[in-house]
């Protein structure tokens, strides 16, 4: 059977696209990415439709959203599949949810306002669409509770003490104590470790290239050294592992991983920590670990031991307080105390 053949996007809509792009470069490297999915995805399916973007309305918008959520079965692809080895229009994993179709309409919402503003479409029908309904959960509520982390870090403890032992040891506590985006975990080396006054931090780039140090504390740098002493690499970093990422693939050649590796090293260790509990809640906290999830467990555990805003929010590259703000949960302790100081 020959293969289907290669869906043929309208030049003039991809170059509009790759118009507003431009002008947006100070964007993350991530958004940016994001920006050109849900684009290349509506005008993959406005060429199914043999539609251009001007001829967009609201009725075949709704009708877009509605294929997402339904999405064909030649737009699926398995996560197992390599990028190098997709068809052009196998650009989803399944079904969209909810909430990712929510977060769908705001990326074209932005992008075609956009192209509006500079004149080149005439009206943004994805205004008057009205946003999917999700129930939205605060990133508090996405946060590991303390005894999913206990027993995360018992079964990390409890892994063979090889290479891929203490690189999956030297994840979880790198993902947790850091509270790193995914992004910069990527883009990281070994070189961004540095001493200050007897102390360690990790120097990152953050979004809009905003460089700040994280604190390392006692627990992530003991998991650091065993993690280089697996490699065969001194106990601390030097600013000669310019070459060395944080994580370093099994295969021992020091290169980046991609991001769609570093998501499935997460779901792995996910799903085998999910399987070694005997609680089946912490079992099924363990199973939604992400990478995000871990930032979501950073801030919480943070601030529910005390910690300040003006901290987290250093820590964690927020660039808005009120940001580090969803995070602090107010203990039910306090609350009663301070609702009895009423008369």
């Amino acid at each position: 059977m020959p293969p289907a053949p290669k869906p043929i996007l309208n030049p003039a809509d991809e170059a509009l696209i790759k118009r507003w792009l431009h002008i947006r470069s100070n964007l993350s490297a991530a958004t940016i990415s994001s920006y050109e999915r849900a684009g290349r995805r509506l005008l993959l399916w406005c060429a199914e439709q043999h539609l251009v973007l001007a001829e967009l309305t609201e009725a075949l918008v709704q009708k877009y959203f509605h294929h997402l959520r339904h999405p064909p079965a030649h737009w699926r692809v398995s996560r197992k599949v390599q990028a190098a080895d997709r068809k052009p229009t196998q650009v989803l994993y399944g079904p969209m949810s909810a909430r990712s179709l929510e977060q769908e309409r705001i990326l074209l919402l932005t992008l075609l306002t956009g192209l509006v503003d500079l004149g080149l479409l005439t009206r943004n029908p994805v205004r008057q669409v009205p946003a999917p309904r999700s129930s939205k959960q605060s990133p508090a509520d996405k946060a590991l509770s303390q005894a999913a982390w206990v027993a995360l870090r018992a079964w990390t403890d409890e892994l063979p003490q090889d290479t891929a032992g203490a690189r999956l040891r030297w994840v979880v506590r790198l993902f947790y104590y850091t509270g790193l985006r995914r992004i910069e975990v990527r883009c990281g080396c070994m070189a961004d470790f540095h001493p200050e006054d007897g102390q360690w931090y990790l120097r990152v780039k953050g979004k809009f290239d905003k460089i700040r140090d994280i604190t390392a504390p006692p627990p992530l740098l003991e998991a650091l050294r065993a993690y280089r002493a697996s490699l065969g690499l001194a106990a601390l970093p030097s600013p000669t592992d310019l070459e060395i990422p944080l994580i370093v693939p099994l295969t021992g050649n020091p290169r980046v991983l991609c991001l769609r590796r570093l998501n499935a090293i997460i779901d792995e260790l996910a799903k085998a920590a999910s399987l070694a509990a005997e609680n089946p809640y912490i079992a099924r906290e363990l199973s939604a670990l992400t990478p995000h999830r871990f930032r979501h467990t950073n801030a919480t555990h943070r601030l529910s031991r005390g910690a300040t805003l003006e901290t987290v929010q250093d820590e964690l590259g927020h660039s808005d307080p009120r940001t580090a703000r969803i995070y602090a949960k107010t203990r039910k302790e306090a609350r009663i105390r301070d609702a009895n100081l009423l008369d």
